[in-house]
């Protein structure tokens, strides 16, 4: 069950007189799901297959063409064993819901799955399935990819190259698990929305925490009113056509600088999010603005997702000579998306229009535009056979064959939005799924800045009523990150065979502290009085404080 602000505000589409606290304490839930069902999929994989060839054709000038291609087969949800193969999804495509697989009639069963009609006939915009899958598999996975390499001078080369990647089974299964009891089984239930105040006096018109309805044994009369994660029966499968340009020299017989142009376009992404809520923002009944009024909204995913990268890589790498090994590298980049980054948005989603993606496209939520990493290991010139030698066999064990290590990173905050839980633009959304994005009228950094006061509450304000937030997606970023790491270790060796290594690590060894992202949940004022008393205030860091290990290890 979640609770929040609204089921206890005053008036409907209020989250600033409510208090989530208070309507756990009541027991008024603004929705629940309960699940109850084992679950199970047929046999699935890929088997993919590659082709390279690789010829110099000139003393300077190497190429190498190739070409991949993954059959991936998609594996059917349920198994006759389990009785859980009648299972159904929508396709908001065209608004009917497809039964993958149509048992009979409830009145000749008894109990689900089955269709609850007497005669056993799909109810009104429901269709079954041609084949009974629920994604089809897809066999024009082709990925040809060229490269090539060439010498100017015996230590300078420039190379380049070019392909295509599919991503053929990233949550797949998670996906067929979207449908995991559905309509006509009768595996998992729920409902949003369910305590949404109409007015003073009737301010809770739907369920308490004691009278949630119970798991039946028979499905609803239609598939319409089921709360899941679906997913587009459409959907392919993502792709990047990625390319690079760099050029390499080698400076001396240790040392090797780079630089290389790095991009790619993504393709057919995951795009999901709260979905059939009301096309356009505007007053009165959200629902009879759905795209389709008789189903309620409920979350979908489909593959219509764009994203795009470019980077410069400079990189300065010396192999272990005269006691040190180094590596300095730098990357200026900039990553770009449409709603939600990562693996089901997991980096950061902020869908603020569900209907309208291109105005959902900014830095994803991983970009990471400055990037400088560095990386040494020197061993101490003292003991024997170095440039200082103690002379000394004991000696030579206590100070000798020291090696001192170290890494350091420097890049740039992670980027974040402010949100708002109330449904200002009145499209029939949920409080715990925010999409507003509050407009900024000011400096959001305060004057004296710090975790408890990290964002500026005055610099922001909501939209005019049944209107979106002018604030595009992940426009404010955490703190620039700074952190060193060290070790220091020696390995002493005992007649070939025997051999004990001491090791001294301190991370974060500057003890830098690193806020992390600041609560960003906003919400109006009321009176001029804040009803976000923790908004902006930082709580957690994104570096760990100093640790400090010593560890020894014997081998023999």
């Amino acid at each position: 069950m979640n609770f929040s602000n609204q089921e206890t505000a005053i008036n409907q589409n209020d989250s600033t007189t409510g208090n989530g606290v208070a309507s756990f304490v009541i027991g008024t839930p603004g929705s629940f799901n309960k699940r109850n069902l084992e679950e199970s999929i047929t046999p699935g994989g890929i088997m993919g297959y590659y082709l390279q060839d690789q010829w110099q054709t000139t003393p300077k000038l190497t190429i190498n063409l190739g070409v991949r291609y993954d059959l991936a087969l998609i594996p059917k949800y349920g198994t006759p064993a389990d009785n859980n193969q009648s299972v159904g999804n929508f396709d908001f495509n065209n608004g009917t819901y497809i039964v993958y697989k149509v048992p009979s009639s409830c009145a000749s069963t008894g109990n689900a799955p089955c269709i609850p009609t007497p005669d056993g006939s799909l109810p009104t915009h429901v269709v079954a399935s041609p084949d009974g899958k629920v994604f089809q598999n897809q066999y024009n996975n082709f990925q040809p990819r060229i490269g090539a390499a060439y010498r100017i001078t015996p230590t300078t080369v420039i190379h380049g190259g070019i392909g295509i990647a599919f991503d053929n089974y990233a949550a797949l299964v998670q996906n067929l698990r979207g449908v995991s009891g559905n309509w006509p089984s009768v595996g998992q239930i729920g409902k949003s929305s369910i305590n949404v105040p109409v007015s003073q006096a009737n301010p809770f018109p739907g369920y308490t925490t004691q009278n949630l309805p119970a798991m039946t044994a028979l499905p609803a009369p239609t598939p319409f009113n089921q709360f899941n994660w679906f997913v587009d029966p459409k959907m392919k499968d993502a792709y990047s056509l990625q390319w690079n340009f760099g050029v390499q020299r080698q400076l001396d017989s240790a040392t090797v600088v780079s630089a290389t142009y790095v991009g790619s376009a993504n393709r057919r992404l995951s795009f999901g999010g709260f979905y059939n809520t009301a096309a356009t923002p505007g007053p009165g009944n959200p629902t009879l603005r759905d795209p389709y009024p008789y189903i309620a909204p409920t979350f979908y995913s489909m593959s219509k997702g764009e994203g795009n990268y470019n980077a410069l890589q400079v990189q300065l790498t010396r192999s272990f000579h005269n006691g040190l090994a180094a590596t300095v590298a730098y990357s200026w980049s900039k990553s770009i998306d449409e709603g939600c980054s990562g693996f089901f948005g997991s980096e950061g989603c902020s869908v603020q229009q569900i209907y309208n993606i291109r105005a959902e496209r900014s830095v994803s939520s991983f970009d990471v535009p400055q990037s400088l990493v560095a990386t040494w290991n020197y061993a101490l010139p003292i003991g024997r056979g170095k440039a200082v030698n103690t002379q000394n066999r004991v000696l030579d064990l206590l100070v000798g064959g020291w090696q001192y290590s170290g890494f350091a990173k420097f890049h740039s905050g992670n980027p974040y939005n402010v949100t708002d839980a109330a449904d200002i633009a009145n499209i029939g959304s949920v409080s715990w799924e925010p999409y507003i994005r509050p407009n900024i009228t000011g400096s959001v950094k305060p004057a004296n800045q710090s975790a408890q006061t990290w964002l500026n509450y005055s610099a922001f304000s909501d939209p005019a009523p049944y209107t979106y937030g002018a604030t595009g997606r992940n426009n404010l970023r955490t703190q620039f990150f700074k952190g060193t790491d060290m070790s220091v270790f020696k390995e002493v060796k005992f007649k070939d065979r025997y051999a004990a290594k001491f090791t001294f690590d301190a991370f974060n060894v500057l003890n830098l502290a690193i806020w992390g992202q600041p609560n960003s949940s906003y919400s109006a004022p009321n009176n001029g009085v804040s009803t976000a008393p923790n908004f902006g205030v930082i709580s957690s860091t994104y570096s760990g404080a100093r640790t400090v290990q010593m560890s020894g290890k014997f081998s023999f």
